[in-house]
C-alpha cells in the first residue's frame, strides 16, 4: 500500500477537499495528513493518521515550527507528498531527494475585494509553483490565472447528502457556506421582496448555515430583525458533515451566491454541486463556473443583486414542477467524491 503524505494548513476536517480524500481513500493508501492546530474540534477517519502543529507563539515563531514539523516527515520515506499551496512552501523544495515526490496544488486563487492584493498573492503563488516539478490545480480558470504550467486537473467534488421530493405550497431554501464576502444580504432583501409581492400565498422560508470573519453574522442578523423576517428566515453556526442533513431534509432550494467578480469567477462552486447531487434545484449567480453547471433542467442563473435575487426565486416557484430530483443528480454524477477521487486524485498520485 502506497505510503502518502498530505499537507494543509487547514485543521483536517475543516477544508472538505482532504478530508475527502481520506474519506474515500482509507482503504486504498496509507494516508498521513500533517496540519495546524486550531484548537477546533478534532475529525477522525479510520486508518488515518493525523498530525497536528501547534500555533502557539506569534507568526514568525509558528511558521518555522510547522516547516519543520514538514521537513521532519520527509524522513518516513513517503511515496508521494500532496501539499495544498500555503506562503512559503517553497523552501520545502529545498530537500532535493523529496522535491520529485511533491504536487503541489491550487485550490483557490486570491480572493480579495481589492485588486492590488490579489496581483502580490497571486503573483507569490506563481513564483513559489515554478519550484515544483509537479501541480494540480481545481479549475482551469485557477490554472490560468496563476499562470500554471504542466498541470494537472483535480476537480471539486460534492457527496450526496439527501435525495428530496419537491413539496407544493411550501418551500424552504438552504444556503451553506461562508458568509465572508458574500454579500448575503442581497439575498434576505430579495427574499423579502418576492414574499411581499405574494403575500400570504405561499409558505416559504430560508436558511443560511455558515459564519464569517468579522461581523457578517451578527450585521444580517440585524436586517433580519430590522425586517421581521425572524419567522421566516434563520441563521445557524457553522454545520458539517452528518450536521448538515437534517437542514437537507427540509430544504427544496439551493442557494449558490457568489458575487460575480473577477476574483471570484473562476472558483468553483462547492454548494452548487452539493445541492445538485442531493436533487435540488438551485438559484446560482451567472459567474464563470457556475454558468458551466447551471441550466433549465437544474436551476436558474441570477445578477448577484437583490432584484436579480428576487427574480430567480419567482421564476424557479413558477415552474417548481418541472425540477426531476434524479435527472438534477445525474447531471453532476462526475462530480462526486468518490468519482474525483478514483477517476482524479487515484491518477495523480500514481
Amino acid at each position: 500500500m502506497r505510503k502518502i503524505l498530505i499537507i494543509s494548513q487547514t485543521q483536517f476536517g475543516y477544508l472538505t477537499d482532504v478530508y475527502k480524500y481520506c474519506e474515500h481513500l482509507n482503504k486504498k493508501l496509507d494516508i498521513t495528513v500533517l496540519c495546524w492546530d486550531y484548537n477546533k474540534k478534532r475529525m477522525e477517519i479510520p486508518n488515518v493518521k493525523i498530525n497536528y502543529v501547534s500555533r502557539d507563539g506569534n507568526l514568525i515563531k509558528r511558521n518555522i515550527r510547522f516547516i519543520k514539523a514538514c521537513f521532519n516527515s520527509f524522513s518516513l520515506n513517503y511515496d508521494r507528498i500532496f501539499m495544498i499551496y500555503f506562503y512559503l512552501c517553497s523552501l520545502l523544495a529545498l530537500r532535493k531527494k523529496v522535491r520529485h515526490s511533491i504536487i503541489l496544488d491550487f485550490r483557490t486563487a486570491s480572493v480579495s475585494k481589492f485588486k492590488i492584493v490579489n496581483f502580490f498573492w497571486n503573483t507569490i503563488s506563481k513564483i513559489e509553483a515554478g519550484f515544483f516539478l509537479k501541480k494540480t490545480a481545481i479549475s482551469e480558470g485557477v490554472a490560468k490565472i496563476l499562470k500554471l504550467r504542466n498541470y494537472s486537473l483535480l476537480p471539486l467534488g460534492a457527496d450526496i447528502i439527501k435525495q428530496i421530493s419537491l413539496k407544493k405550497n411550501s418551500f424552504n431554501l438552504l444556503y451553506v457556506g461562508t458568509f465572508a464576502n458574500r454579500d448575503l444580504e442581497k439575498t434576505i432583501y430579495g427574499f423579502h421582496e418576492y414574499c411581499k409581492s405574494v403575500q400570504n400565498d405561499i409558505n416559504i422560508s430560508y436558511t443560511l448555515i455558515g459564519s464569517g470573519w468579522n461581523n457578517e453574522r451578527r450585521e444580517l442578523q440585524q436586517i433580519i430583525n430590522a425586517e421581521h423576517l425572524d419567522d421566516k428566515v434563520k441563521l445557524v453556526g457553522e454545520k458539517y458533515g452528518d450536521e448538515l442533513t437534517e437542514y437537507y431534509n427540509q430544504c427544496d432550494i439551493g442557494i449558490s451566491f457568489i458575487p460575480i467578480t473577477s476574483y471570484f469567477d473562476h472558483q468553483p462552486p462547492t454548494k452548487t454541486f452539493e445541492y445538485l447531487l442531493s436533487g435540488l434545484p438551485v438559484i446560482a449567480t451567472a459567474t464563470h463556473e457556475n454558468k458551466k453547471i447551471i441550466n433549465k433542467k437544474n436551476g436558474v442563473l441570477i445578477d448577484d443583486t437583490i432584484v436579480g435575487f428576487k427574480n430567480g426565486l419567482q421564476v424557479l416557484l413558477n415552474s417548481i414542477g418541472k425540477y426531476k430530483t434524479k435527472e438534477i443528480q445525474d447531471g453532476v454524477k462526475e462530480n462526486s467524491w468518490a468519482y474525483i477521487c478514483e477517476k482524479y486524485f487515484l491518477s495523480i498520485i500514481d
